[in-house]
């Protein structure tokens, strides 16, 4: 072939490569979500892991990722699952179709960003990704992962602390503000303050966690108040789903393609599905018996393939069990023991949030139960449901309950106590030591190594039982006030 028709094939070939390039780089349309080809995406905090879960029957396929801290959860444009490990203080990518790791997307530290939360991709392809740590809102490509800076930053508009964030039908960012019982919007564009779009309070709203929209553009809300539901204006319009028989704890929610809502609930560690229209309660989705342990936030995406099977993830985490059971066992082991029964417990003085001091020998003549715990320690949050239930069951029985804040400082325990005063309304202290662990309340007097830990003190001011540790289906502290004559029933 002669050299003058080469050069101009090879240039004619050559101008088609960029287009050809470019197409090749865009991702396909992602299919329209059903029941038959999604997934349900679970953050299986309990266990380190992703669960996923056939988008019809509820059923586990695969599990993806171990010993991660997966919180929260997202569908990237690229289509892929991108999940926020908060211990590492990493974003993490996997490929649904595969069920492999795509390793690293934002490592640690990029852009200030420390210990992530919840993430949500914007309009514009760029992820924002809130901080447990900063308390504020970052902004990162999409596409590359780069820093872009803060969005949101702490205080703005009022936000204190932001439980869950997603970009509503107008293009803004919605936000839980947890600490301060509101739904803030900031413009989706510059990370201006829209004002609060849920007033504090509004229809009970307490602890808000989970923010969803349904497709009709309604807002829900999911936290102590159980999910609440409020019109595209941001009123309230009713109680969707309240604490009962069928929901403990919000931990995550998300419509599926058949438009109903389906609820993560962490204590109960299942996922349970609403009729999004009426609200009639239409079962369990994925039960407890499937290996969720304390799962977060969820999600609906492609069904895809690969991941590690059932059968191994179980094998897996059993064997992950006994190693920490035997870990457990020989720290125990080392521990010093807590006070033993009929041992005269340990006067004490501690502060209360008005400033006040309060001496354990205040109580004496009642049986008390004590808490030891911590504005940072997740079990002792978990425990407190169940303390909040027992102290409604004795307060009008002559029984005290006190919750002892140890190891911890003041200014955590005093916001801790703005944002759950209307949550748990047992009393609770605040220990002077701080987080001096010599001259602390449990460890130098009561001998804690570990919280949350619980005794029961008798009338006399002995003590009658201890415990360590969250036990979600346990009644230990309920056989204990039985022994003293205290005889309760506490509701699930």
């Amino acid at each position: 072939m002669s050299h003058r028709l080469i050069r101009p094939l090879l240039l004619s070939a050559l101008s088609l490569l960029p287009l050809t390039a470019a197409r090749a780089a865009e991702p396909a349309k992602p299919p329209h979500l059903t029941r038959a080809n999604s997934a349900l995406y679970v953050a299986n905090v309990g266990d380190g892991s992703i669960m996923r879960c056939d988008g019809a029957s509820g059923k586990v396929l695969a599990v993806l990722g171990a010993n991660l801290t997966p919180v929260g959860l997202a569908i990237g444009p690229d289509h892929n699952l991108y999940v926020t490990s908060i211990m590492d203080g990493a974003i993490l990518r996997f490929n649904p179709a595969t069920g492999k790791s795509l390793g690293t997307f934002i490592p640690s530290g990029r852009g200030g960003l420390r210990r992530p939360v919840c993430m949500a991709f914007g309009p514009d392809g760029d992820l924002f990704v809130s901080s447990e740590t900063t308390h504020d809102i970052r902004r990162f490509s999409g596409k590359t992962g780069a820093s872009k800076g803060i969005f949101v930053r702490n205080g703005s508009g009022g936000m204190v602390y932001a439980g869950d964030i997603t970009f509503g039908p107008d293009g803004n960012l919605f936000v839980t503000n947890n600490d301060a019982n509101t739904v803030l919007r900031f413009d989706g564009k510059t990370g201006a303050s829209l004002g609060t779009f849920v007033k504090k309070g509004s229809g009970g709203l307490v602890d808000p966690q989970n923010i969803a929209f349904a497709p009709d553009g309604t807002l829900y809300v999911g936290g102590a108040s159980g999910v609440l539901e409020y019109t595209k204006t941001g009123a309230f319009k009713r109680v969707f789903a309240a604490h009962g028989p069928h929901l403990s704890n919000v931990g995550g929610l998300t419509f599926g393609p058949d438009g109903n809502l389906y609820v993560g609930d962490w204590q109960k560690s299942d996922v349970v599905r609403y009729n999004g229209k009426t609200a009639a309660f239409l079962g369990v989705f994925v039960p407890p018996t499937s290996g969720l342990m304390y799962n977060r936030y969820i999600l609906f995406g492609p069904k895809g393939g690969g991941g590690t099977s059932p059968v191994m993830a179980a094998a897996a985490r059993a064997k992950r069990m006994k190693v920490m059971q035997a870990a457990e066992a020989a720290a125990e082991a080392n521990r010093p023991k807590l006070l033993a029964v009929g041992t005269e417990a340990p006067d004490f003085a501690a502060t209360t949030p008005d400033g006040k001091t309060v001496h354990l020998s205040d109580y004496k003549g009642k049986p008390v139960v004590l808490d030891f715990w911590s504005t940072w320690c997740g079990p002792c949050q978990m425990s407190m449901p169940h303390l909040e239930k027992v102290y409604e069951q004795v307060k009008d029985k002559d029984v005290a309950v006190l919750g002892v804040c140890v190891w911890d400082d003041k200014a955590s325990y005093d916001k801790w106590i703005t944002a759950k005063k209307a949550v748990y309304l047992f009393p609770t202290v605040f220990d002077p030591a701080g987080r001096d662990n010599g001259t602390s309340i449990a460890s130098h007097l009561y001998n804690v190594s570990g919280i949350p830990t619980q005794y029961v003190i008798d009338k006399d001011g002995k003590v009658a039982a201890s415990s360590v540790g969250y036990n979600q289906n346990g009644h230990a502290l309920e056989s204990a006030l039985k022994g003293l004559g205290v005889d309760i029933v506490v509701p699930e």
